[in-house]
């Protein structure tokens, strides 16, 4: 199973990003903005939406944050 990226990863990958932004799109963020493979993986196996901010997007994806 994938290791789940921390959400300090998610939040550098969608620095730049623009929302609200389509799962493709925040992949295409990621990439462009060199995140790491986690980050895009999880990017990748989020359901089909339009996310309206990065803490949105954290909680879809979860974290390897400890609690």
């Amino acid at each position: 199973m994938p290791s789940l990226p921390t959400s300090a990863a998610i939040r550098d990958a969608l620095n730049a990003a623009d929302f609200p932004a389509s799962k493709e799109r925040l992949v295409e963020y990621a990439q462009t903005a060199g995140a790491e493979i986690e980050v895009v993986r999880a990017l990748r196996a989020l359901p089909l939406a339009n996310y309206g901010s990065t803490d949105e997007v954290i909680r879809s994806v979860g974290t390897s944050d400890p609690f």
